[in-house]
């Protein structure tokens, strides 16, 4: 398998003190800073989705976003109510960090406005539940648990990891003290309140990877869900067809940039040479950066930002791989679950791969640029059956976003007693 989800959320076992007990007749509050609708990043989606998928097991769910307050009931929005504030630019975020000795996205989604609008939620005495995300956000509900409430923090990734991977790939001396500081912020947050809060990762290496580092931490897995959305192909293979690879993702994201400069060092070279102009590269995606737009324009790619559902599908229908050309990654891997979820193959690198069997015909996960070149011209001469692609979609099946939240709800209410 190319991902495995466990059974069921999987708690530390710890000495210390007991968190506080759940109680599923109360309505929950969630922080998201970065929530901004429509969600178009994992992170958005993630908790969009989840709580969504979580208010059928409590009277409500109160979420604040970036820009927005969201009540969902029995897995629907109820309400919206929309309240003035935007994150920090970057350079201002990543300014204030270094002066501040702080978390870059603690300074670029905290803002006065945000603060404002948790608290007068925070201060309301019906909530059972406050969910935290990320995890510079804790700092808002900390009045929560000293009040005997129970605090959980979606981690979303291995955040220690990722920012040391940034530092590693930047040449900027700013942005390499902030992913330091950034850094020293997680392990105080976790020296201080590892033992008062319950960090929900999203994966079990994540999970893994803060234990080694927070050994007395609450934590518990709950695994990211997808949407299975086949794709009817438009693509067809052909001796002269046009081979469309695919990119989708946030195009303002330094990770993804990164990605995209790896391709097109190590495998477009390769690919071109082999293909030639029956080779296509679409980039699709949210804010593309002007190095995104760069590289396009440089490589000759195409460039789709801001797309619709409805265009982005009719992207995938059309292709005949998703690419992951990641050098390095942290966290769940949404992007593959969502290519597998419309029935479209991958083609990644390596670390994409995740553990076990790592392919599911004919998706391929490899560093080698050779290899890319041998799957694409196999699927570019005999296509992809309705048989794969059926596999494809059985494979993400097995992650939605109701078995998530159920997940979810089996953890909290079974935490009192496997803490």
């Amino acid at each position: 398998m190319l991902l495995t989800p466990p059974n069921k959320g999987t708690f530390g076992d710890f000495a210390g003190p007991t968190l506080s007990e759940f109680d599923p007749a109360k309505p929950c509050l969630v922080l998201a800073p970065h929530l901004a609708y429509p969600t178009r990043n994992g992170a958005d989606i993630l908790i969009d989705r989840t709580w969504a998928e979580f208010s059928r097991f409590v009277p409500y769910v109160d979420v604040v976003g970036m820009d927005c307050v969201v009540r969902m009931a029995g897995g629907h929005t109820e309400h919206v109510e929309a309240y003035a504030n935007r994150p920090r630019s970057k350079v201002v975020a990543a300014l204030r960090a270094v002066v501040r000795h702080s978390h870059y996205l603690r300074e670029k989604f905290l803002t006065p406005r945000f603060g404002a609008q948790a608290r007068k939620y925070l201060l309301r005495p019906e909530y059972g539940l406050v969910a935290c995300s990320p995890l510079c956000s804790a700092e808002l509900a900390m009045e929560h648990v000293a009040s005997g409430g129970l605090v959980c923090v979606f981690t979303h990734n291995d955040e220690v990891r990722w920012f040391e991977n940034l530092r590693a790939a930047s040449n900027n001396l700013l942005s390499r003290y902030v992913c330091s500081t950034s850094i020293e912020w997680v392990h105080g947050l976790f020296a201080e309140h590892g033992r008062d809060l319950l960090f929900l990762h999203v994966t079990a290496q994540d999970f893994d990877s803060y234990r080694r580092m927070f050994p007395t931490h609450h934590g518990a897995v709950v695994p990211i869900g997808v949407d299975a959305r086949p794709v009817a192909p438009s693509w067809r293979p052909g001796a002269d067809a046009p081979v469309q690879l695919l990119f989708a993702a946030s195009l303002g994201v330094q990770m993804n940039a990164d990605a995209l400069d790896h391709f097109a060092q190590v495998f477009f070279p390769q690919l071109l040479s082999t293909l030639g102009v029956r080779l296509v590269v679409v980039i699709a995606g949210s804010n593309p950066s002007a190095r995104v737009t760069r590289l396009c324009r440089k490589n000759n790619w195409t460039l789709r930002p801001d797309l619709k559902e409805s265009e982005l599908s009719d992207l995938y229908a059309g292709s005949a791989f998703a690419i992951l050309p990641f050098a390095y990654t942290a966290g769940a891997k949404l992007k593959l679950l969502d290519a597998l979820g419309r029935g479209v193959p991958v083609l990644g690198t390596a670390i994409m791969g995740g553990g076990g069997e790592q392919e599911i015909a004919p998706c391929l996960f490899s560093d080698d640029p050779e290899a890319w070149v041998l799957r694409l011209r196999q699927v570019a001469s005999g296509g992809v059956g309705p048989d794969e692609r059926e596999r494809l979609i059985a494979h993400a099946r097995a992650y939605s976003w109701e078995r998530s939240a159920q997940l979810l709800f089996d953890a909290l209410a079974g935490q009192k007693t496997e803490a």
